[in-house]
């Protein structure tokens, strides 16, 4: 079962991890400082297209950051923490309207 709280530790050691602050990874990542801290503090549920952009920027899996199910040699879609913040919207846009097409 999903825990929020959990994910938002996990999120939260994740980067720390990457010593990095809130508001770094918001400005790398395209969003908000308040979601960063919303999801670390398990107030906010991550999207399905926001796990996959988490996994990938903290080149981890989804089951991870969800379920704290770690798996070895796991190779994910680094290249979309390498686009740039315009591009990576795009793609996540994309996702969204895909996800809308087979539900």
């Amino acid at each position: 079962m999903f825990d929020k709280k959990a994910c938002g530790r996990r999120l939260k050691q994740l980067r720390m991890d990457k010593n990095m602050h809130q508001d770094e990874v918001a400005t790398e990542m395209g969003i908000s400082a308040d979601t960063v801290s919303k999801l670390e503090q398990g107030k906010r549920s991550p999207s399905a297209t926001m796990v996959c952009i988490l996994a990938n920027y903290y080149k981890t899996t989804a089951d991870y950051i969800l379920f704290g199910v770690a798996r070895d040699g796991c190779a994910g879609n680094e290249w979309i923490s390498e686009l740039s913040v315009d591009k990576r919207r795009r793609v996540e846009r994309m996702i969204e309207e895909l996800k809308g097409l087979v539900e």
